[in-house]
Order: C-alpha cells, then structure tokens, then sequence
C-alpha cells in the first residue's frame, strides 16, 4: 500500500478527485492489486482503500485487513492515515508503525 500513496497524490493532484483502484490501475498500469503481504486491495468510501492480508502469512493476520484513508485538509493538501480495517482488522501489533493506534 506503501505505492499506493504517491499514485494517490498525482491523480488527485492532477483529476482532482478520488480514485477507485480500477481507476488508479488505469491511470498508472496494473501495479496496486496485490504485494508480498496484501492479496487484494479494495475501495472502501471516496478516498479509503482496503487491503487484505495474504492467508500465508501467519494465522493471527491471515485475511485481515488494513484500511488507507486520504483527506483533503483546510490548506487544500492531501494527507493520508492508515488504521487497522473495519472487517477483521489486522491486530495493532503487526501494524507498520504509522498505522498502530496508541493505547
């Protein structure tokens, strides 16, 4: 999902709107469906894709899922978070450190 985000940037940055992942494979070519660990990635509302874990690689992430979620803030700049999916969420621990919640 980590190439995901500056795709998301420029097609933003130059249709000014959010795209789904078959717009961005469009836009880019067939690169954002899967990674080492993601099986699939999915839109969720405008702005918020979903990737899903593998089954292979370990029983506590197997088909969990991540969520990506870009925003438009007050300056008119794009930022984005990560958080654990809304549909079996990936556990904070195996969470990249940018997306664990803080206790």
């Amino acid at each position: 999902m980590r190439a995901m985000k500056t795709d998301i940037h420029k097609y933003v940055g130059e249709k000014g709107s959010f795209p789904t992942v078959a717009e961005l494979n469009d836009y880019i070519g067939v690169k954002v469906s899967s990674g080492k660990f993601t099986a699939s990635i999915g839109d969720g509302a405008p702005g918020v894709y979903i990737a899903t874990m593998r089954d292979n690689i370990g029983a506590r992430i197997s088909g969990s899922t991540v969520a990506l979620h870009f925003a438009t803030n007050s300056d008119g700049l794009l930022n984005h978070t990560c958080r654990p999916g809304g549909v079996n969420p990936v556990p904070n621990e195996y969470l990249p450190w940018e997306c664990r919640s803080t206790p």
